[in-house]
Formats: structure tokens, sequence, C-alpha cells
């Protein structure tokens, strides 16, 4: 059902806290950004090519503002681009290919705003590629088709043209799915290539029938699949909102019936085990269920179940209540988001977490009402989304229930009433006493209940003065920044009321190691790997929320190798409860494994 499964864990934050959103993004002055690329010696890398891509993280799931930049490094591997406040960056660079077709590539670093300092390290190497595209003439009544390769979001849409042997040439860097796209660009079928060939799977007519809880026929209702989901960069412990890619596939007749086109390698109704075909149908008042294929199981009205006896896939669309709420006197225009995990029931009532968004107009009395919601959630997350220039969005924590945060639930009567938040300017300083222009930081609400706070993550990219604007629910809440090369990490309760929050960013702790060869000799050129980690729980919910930040330093010390002397230092945030076990490897050899602490003296490590 997806091309990664980020989506289908726990609920992600769904808010913004910048101030420039949407199309308020694109009507920001532009700040001039800087990365200096390096090859895997340190060396800089000419002639690279950057390519900075930024979105609202937790935002991206329902429709936030993206915006892509490329840019060539200079002869000492500068680039700068002009990048938008208010949207959160990652950026790769990919150099210069040699008479052999490598080219060396950076990982996506981790997140940042306009108006920050990066450096890129291309340590990876990539082999130009072709791929071989089967299948498409079978779509040609949809074509001619279109074929694009999309990275992880933010990231990029290239489109990919056939050489003179029919081959379709990729482009170097992070890899990413083909997405085969008919005439009108509208999604057909996402896949990656297997030894270099892309089978597109082969029409199929598959009948759906919707039906009321009483069995009656109804008719209009819509008929979606979901071709894919795109997921997110891996760039930190507290996750993101995948882009769903959604095929209209028509409305119900008279009779409740609609025979759908679908690609599908088999007859969808007798063999599940060619891949996923989520269909949603829904009507007006009458929230989408899923039936059809997810990991080889059949699924009717969002229960899996046994393969169908008929010749259609059935669907029952019952009514569920509304969701209304009011936010009181706010600016024409303004929208309120709604991700909602929703449930795909498996065996003896467990089930998978799916992650779908909602949308609604707030009117002039500053009402929404949100109609198209299922009756079963595991949580709820409300974002709202300012019109330009109207100031940062309030943060809701999430819900873990179907119900909408109690500070929006209509007063008596139906009257609406004002929001009681905390207005806070967020300040934090470098480790060298300045403003820590570039910085991305996330705001965490302290779980209500026993929910992990985690599922309220927000990235707040800080502008050239170091600064954020925020407003928030009162109560319990933590902000983490990490970068590079410091970090801070601190709990607050706020009341209402305006109030400022200044941070200082602290050195990330260093262990120093010194690798080794049997024969005495240092080994330069050795990486790191993650040989395992445990986790131990802990009552404090900034110590949990740290535990999730291990997936930083994973991703820095992929980058690092040891030098000419042996020695490699690693940088972490200390965190109670997790113990890592490390090792360095290198062509023809592997260390004993070691755990990570912090240490001011350079810790031997031998070959195994």
């Amino acid at each position: 059902m997806v091309c990664r499964s980020h989506c289908l864990s726990a609920l992600v934050a769904l808010a913004v806290a910048a101030p420039a959103q949407d199309g308020a993004a694109a009507a920001t002055e532009r700040r001039a950004t800087f990365v200096r690329v390096e090859a895997a010696d340190g060396a800089p890398l000419a002639g690279a090519v950057v390519t900075f891509a930024g979105h609202v993280p937790h935002l991206v799931g329902l429709g936030g503002a993206t915006d892509v930049q490329r840019a060539q490094a200079d002869g000492r591997g500068r680039a700068q681009a002009k990048l938008l406040p208010g949207l959160c960056y990652v950026a790769w660079a990919v150099g210069p290919a040699d008479g052999d077709g490598r080219a060396a590539f950076s990982q996506p670093a981790a997140w940042f705003a306009a108006g920050g300092v990066q450096t890129l390290r291309a340590v990876q190497q990539a082999v130009r590629r072709s791929v071989r595209i089967e299948g498409a003439a079978a779509w040609a009544h949809r074509g001619p088709l279109r074929f694009v390769q999309v990275t992880a979001i933010p990231g990029t849409d290239d489109e990919l043209v056939p050489g003179e042997d029919g081959a379709f040439a990729l482009p170097p860097g992070p890899s990413g799915w083909i997405e085969a796209r008919t005439a009108d660009g509208a999604p057909l079928w996402i896949g990656y290539p297997r030894d270099l060939v892309l089978t597109i799977p082969p029409p199929r007519p598959l009948r759906v029938l919707a039906k009321d809880d009483k069995g009656a026929p109804v008719a209009g209702a819509a008929v979606r699949l979901r071709v894919g989901q795109r997921g997110t960069w891996n760039l930190d412990g507290f996750g993101g909102v995948a882009e769903h890619r959604w095929r209209d596939l028509g409305t119900t007749g008279a009779d409740g019936a609609l025979t759908a086109e679908v690609p599908y390698a088999a007859d969808p109704l007798q063999d599940p085990k060619q891949g996923d075909l989520p269909l949603f149908v829904g009507a007006p008042g009458r929230p989408a269920v899923v039936g059809g294929i997810a990991s080889g199981e059949f699924y009717v009205d969002d229960h899996k179940a046994s393969p169908p006896t008929g010749d259609a896939l059935v669907f029952t669309l019952r009514t569920a209540p509304p969701l209304v709420g009011s936010l009181g006197k706010v600016p024409p225009g303004t929208e309120v988001r709604l991700g909602a995990v929703c449930k795909l029931h498996l065996d003896r009532g467990s089930y998978r977490h799916d992650m779908r968004g909602f949308r609604a107009t707030v009117a002039a009395d500053g009402t929404f009402t949100f109609d198209d919601v299922p009756a079963e959630v595991h949580a709820l997350r409300l974002c709202v989304v300012p019109p330009a220039g109207h100031g940062p969005a309030p943060l809701f924590p999430p819900q873990f229930a179907r119900e909408l945060p109690s500070e929006v639930a209509p007063a008596g009567g139906g009257a609406v009433k004002a929001l009681a938040l905390a207005e806070l300017t967020l300040r934090v300083t470098d480790a060298r006493g300045g403003p820590a222009r570039g910085l991305v930081a996330t705001v965490l609400p302290v779980a209500r209940g026993s929910a992990g706070s985690r599922e309220g993550a927000t990235s707040v990219p800080l502008d050239t003065k170091g600064e954020a604007g925020l407003r928030v629910v009162p109560g319990k809440w933590l902000v983490i920044a990490i970068t590079p090369d410091g970090y801070c990490a601190e709990a607050f309760e706020w009341g209402a009321g305006r109030g400022e929050v200044a941070l200082t960013l602290r050195e990330l702790a260093r262990m120093r190691v010194l690798l080794k060869g049997a024969d005495g000799a240092p080994v330069a050129g050795a990486k790191v790997s993650t040989r395992g980690t445990s986790t131990r729980g802990t009552g404090d919910p900034l110590q949990s929320a740290l535990q999730n930040l291990r997936t930083f330093s994973g991703r820095q010390w992929s980058d690092l190798r040891t030098d000419a002397a042996g020695r490699v230092e690693l940088p972490f945030v200390p965190v109670e409860g997790v113990t890592i076990k490390l090792g360095l490897s290198w062509d023809g050899g592997a260390s004993e494994d070691f755990v990570l602490e912090a240490s001011d003296d350079w810790v031997e490590v031998r070959p195994k």
C-alpha cells in the first residue's frame, strides 16, 4: 500500500509554527543561504550541483508549500541559494561525473532554515544508470505515459527522457521511485526498478459497489485509488507526514456501481499477492472507507476480510457525526486541516495506523466543520493555516479520540469563544553567543494521558536573528534543537499571555576513537556503523523525546571516516536510557564492537 511506511507509525504533528505558510511562503522575501561542498577527504568539491528542497515537514501530507532550488558550487566548493523563511529545508550535493560515469554525492543534510550555513560532504558514490520500462503499451489509451523519478519529500520530481536505445537515464544522487503518470499528469502507478527494469502492471477492470448501512445503493460515491505514498527523509526521530498520491477513478451510478480501471498484474479479486491496491469510497456525509488489497490481504470496510465471493468489491458507507469547532475571530481565508490516524483493522482487535488528511475553511463567524472523518480513529491533530502575513498558527496537542481539542469546541449554544494562548518569542543563541540563524527547532507537547509527546512534534524554523514566534495551548511543552555543532533541550510549562523563551546551544558530547590494525598501524578511511541499540524507558518526557534523536546522530556518523592517523570523533547528544554499540569497517576488515560514551582521551579499537 505504501512506497514507504513512515505514515503508518504513530501520528506526527500537522501544525505550522512559522510565520510563512502556504501562500505566505511565496510572498516572503527570500534569504541568501550558503553551502560548502566537500569531497570525502575534506577538499572542496568544485562544480557540484546542490539541491535545496523545503517544506513544512508536518504539513506536507495536507498540501503544504514546497520550494526546490538548485545551485552549482564554485571552484572553492561554495554554493548559494535564496530560500524562503518559514520553510524547513534539506540539501544534498552531486559532484561532476568522471569518465566512467561515477559521481560522488552527499546524503540529505538535516533540517535547516533560510539564512543558515551548511557543509555537505560527498562520501557516497553513484554510477550512471539507465532503466528500461516495460508495459507502457497497454496504457496507450491513457498516454503517452510520462515517467518521473521522485525522491522522498521535500525533494525533486525529475522527468525522465528516453535515450536512443529506449532506456531512461536516472539522475545521480539519492535514490527514489519512478512514478508513471498519464498524459494529463495524474499518477497511475509508482514502483522501484528491480535489476534496472520497471514493469508497469496492465489495466484490469474492477467493479465497485457502494451501499448504505441498510443495503441500498449509494449513487454519486467518489472512488479513489491511493497509488502510493511518498515518504519523508528519515532525518530525525520525529517522523513526517507522507504525501498521498491519488487517482480519481470516478463516481458510482444510480445502482451504486462503478467499473474502474486499475493497474494490477492479475485479477485483483482472485490474487491479492501482486501488490497493494487500496481503494477509498465515500459520499457527502458518509466518510470514505477502505477496501481492496494491503500487504497481500483483502480489506472490506476498513477491516481485513476473507476473499470476496462475488464480482465486485462492496463498500458500506455509513453516516458519522461531523466534527464542529470554532476559532473565534480569525483572518478571512483561514483554513483548518486535520491529520487523522485512521484504523485498518487486523485480527484480535489490533489495527494498522493509516494516516489521512482533511481540510476545511473557517467561516466568517469562526466556525468550521469536518464531515468526512471516519467514525473510528486512533488520533487526530488539528492544524490552523492563516493566510499570508498573519503570524504563526496556534499549536494544539494531538487528541487520542475522535474529537477536536477542547480549546476549539463550540461554547454553549454554538457561540464562538476566543482562544487563550501562550504568545511566545523563541530565541536561540549558538555556542559562540551569536544568533542561531538557520536553525530548525522541534516543539513538542507533553502528552495528555499516556500517549508519547512525539505524536505532537512540530518543526519551527528560526529567522536570521535566531528567533521564531510561537502560539501554543497553555500547558507543558518541550523545545529541542540539534545541529552538527550543538544542541539544546528544555522543558517548559507555559500559561496564557506573552513571554520569551531564550535558549543557548550546548556543545555535543564526543567520543574520540583511534583505530589500529592487527599490526598496530593506524587504519585510515574506516566508516562507522551502528551494531545494536538498547533503550530503557524513562518517566521523564524530555529524555523520552531525546531518545528519538539517535537517528540524527547515526546520519552524522555516516559521513565520517578515520583520518590518516586512524582517528575519528563521534559527536552525539547524551541521552538517559540509550546504549549504542558501534563498530568500524574498512576494505578487508572490521573492528570489535564498542559502546558509545564521551571521552577526552582517544579510545583505541582493534580488529575483531
